[in-house]
């Protein structure tokens, strides 16, 4: 509803439309401005240099997702008022907040989509926002009611007509609707009511028409003053910023699988982390070797705006001298910003898109004299929410979820172990790796008093001062037998820290024998387990077994169920199948 509400607003392109708004909205001739806006980019540089006092962010997270962060901070800092409107606190945005507005989130608003295919959807709440969360139009409608309310105060009008007489998301579709009429996306025969009763509809459907057009311009004509259609040739251009001697790497970003965006939403559901549990760098096996670099190292991406630290994941499939990282970690995860700490602000004159997908940097390896791992079986949320403030004090951090898992089920079920629930609630793992010069007490204090890692009758510790090493266990007990509910590992860098114990609390299999014995438990060595398939929980060690045996792609889907539901793991499953055939070739 917000979009379609504001849609009118944007940049006036002839005298038509800035007449037409004036008089839909009852103002003088000439009221209107026809200056546009500025984009994101050139916003936060005015904010920065003073020249725009006030912002007001919606639905947005700029703090992660713009390019540069350490000069959107400053913009932040430096602007008289900073307004932000959100569903979610734990965003890098809101500790800018001077005014924090909460709003509700999709499932919880009444409205109308439109989806690629140019189809309007009729959208209804699935439940009532919680607290005083409000959505979008709502929050909107009420700022410029009591604006209007003083500004008729301040000129002493006496006009009774209300500027924003709007009840609901309906009456404002129909304004909207009502500025599409004899345009290119003419939806003015469509309301809320047709919606309603056919379902929905797409555009152009304009006043007198049954239905929409499926398909554009059949008829030759287009929208154009001549009505024939407009090629544009577009110039090869270079991307902005070019390697170096000193920056040598090709640094690209984009998505993973199971994640969206800043992860306001999907960090919150463990089940999603499962195939991606923590940030990486991607880099070529033969650009690694050359540089001393390993799997798992430590490393610094640098560039010309600033830095951050990463760990380093080998692959094949990164061509040399090109280095990947997916944008979704966040300051709500890691030490950093993220990614965008180093990218490029540089914008597209267009589109004004800024060229996030590239920068020029260089890696480095990032050594620390310590290293921990802190992991708590619970609230994984309320205990990410502890945590998270004190990451910075760590020259590396990022928390990780990792669903509660039982035994694994029998093979063939289609599942590779079910997500735990004990005493009615769902408990997750909240996974802390850290890394630091000097020894961050006060954070160290702090987090492992949240997450209840300190000393006691349940706890079970282990100390070698000569090496730096620390191992502190806490126990669970249940009808099964003792269980690990936490661990804290602490090493000095030159040293591993104990991976198969991590791997033991994680299985979340009862413990038989005496409790001092899980110190004596060799590490595993190797690389953990990975889940492919997240809809039917299905990990790598299963699929690579059934593909030894001969199966392909068709036949891992109907042993195990993996690729059968929203089918991301196709590519994958494609992969480990010709990854066993060249193999065996």
């Amino acid at each position: 509803a917000m979009a379609t509400m504001l849609a009118a607003h944007r940049e006036i392109e002839s005298d038509r439309d800035r007449a037409e708004l004036e008089q839909l909205w009852g103002l003088r001739d000439g009221s209107l401005s026809t200056r546009s806006g500025l984009s994101a980019v050139p916003m936060f540089d005015a904010l920065r240099a003073g020249k725009l006092k006030a912002v007001w962010i919606v639905c947005t997270n700029p703090v992660h997702s713009m390019p540069d962060l350490a000069h959107v901070r400053g913009a932040l800092q430096t602007a008289e008022l900073v307004i932000v409107q959100e569903a979610f606190a734990q965003t890098d945005t809101v500790p800018y907040a001077d005014v924090l507005l909460p709003a509700a989130t999709w499932g919880e608003k009444d409205g109308s989509v439109t989806n690629s295919e140019r189809r309007i959807s009729r959208v209804r709440a699935a439940v009532m926002p919680p607290g005083e969360a409000k959505p979008d139009w709502w929050i909107a409608h009420e700022v410029a009611s009591r604006l209007e309310a003083r500004w008729r105060s301040q000129r002493q009008d006496s006009a009774t007509e209300p500027l924003f007489a709007f009840a609901g998301p309906a009456e404002i579709f129909d304004e909207h609707r009502r500025l599409t009429r004899g345009r290119d996306l003419d939806f003015s025969g469509l309301d809320y009511a047709l919606l309603d009763a056919a379902g929905p509809q797409q555009w152009p459907l304009p006043e007198g028409a049954a239905q929409g057009s499926a398909r554009r311009y059949v008829d030759g004509v287009f929208a154009t003053d001549d009505g024939r259609a407009r090629f544009q040739p577009t110039a090869y251009r270079p991307v902005a910023e070019a390697i170096s001697a000193h920056y040598p790497f090709r640094l690209l970003t984009g998505r993973l699988r199971d994640q969206w965006h800043g992860m306001s939403r999907t960090g919150r559901v463990p089940g999603l982390m499962s195939h991606s549990p923590e940030p990486s760098l991607c880099m070529n096996p033969a650009d690694a070797l050359r540089r001393g670099f390993g799997a798992g190292d430590l490393v610094q991406v640098k560039s010309k705006r600033g830095a951050l630290v990463l760990p380093l994941e080998l692959s094949d499939g990164m061509r040399s001298g090109t280095v990947f990282a997916a944008m979704h970690w966040s300051g709500q995860f890691l030490a950093s910003g993220g990614i965008n700490e180093v990218s490029h602000p540089a914008i597209d004159a267009r589109s004004q898109q800024p060229e996030l997908k590239h920068a020029a940097v260089r890696i480095e390896k990032a050594e620390f004299a310590q290293q921990w791992l802190v992991a708590r079986r619970g609230d994984a949320l309320a205990m990410q929410a502890m945590v998270q403030p004190w990451l910075r004090d760590f020259g590396y951090a990022s928390i990780g979820l990792y669903p509660v898992m039982s035994n694994p089920v029998t093979p063939g079920s289609g599942e590779d172990g079910v997500r735990e629930q004990v005493d009615g609630e769902q408990e997750t793992w909240l996974v802390l790796r850290a890394s630091s010069d000097a020894i961050p007490e006060a954070a160290l204090d702090a987090i492992t008093s949240a997450l209840g890692l300190l000393p006691g009758a349940d706890t079970l510790e282990y100390r070698d001062p000569r090496r730096g090493q620390l191992k502190r266990v806490l126990w669970r007990e249940s009808e099964e037998g003792s269980r690990i509910d936490g661990l804290l590992l602490q090493s000095a860098q030159r040293a591993r820290l104990d991976e198969g114990l991590f791997d033991l609390a994680l299985a979340s299999t009862p413990w038989a024998g005496p409790r001092l014995a899980v110190f004596a438990r060799l590490d595993s060595g190797g690389a953990r387990d990975r889940l492919i398939c997240n809809c039917m929980q299905v990990r790598e060690s299963k699929i690579r077994a059934r593909v030894a045996q001969g199966a392909d792609v068709a036949a891992l889907k109907q042993m195990l169920g993996c690729g059968t539901v929203c089918g991301s793991c196709l590519p994958q499953l494609s992969q480990l199948c010709s990854e066993t055939a060249r193999r065996v070739s």
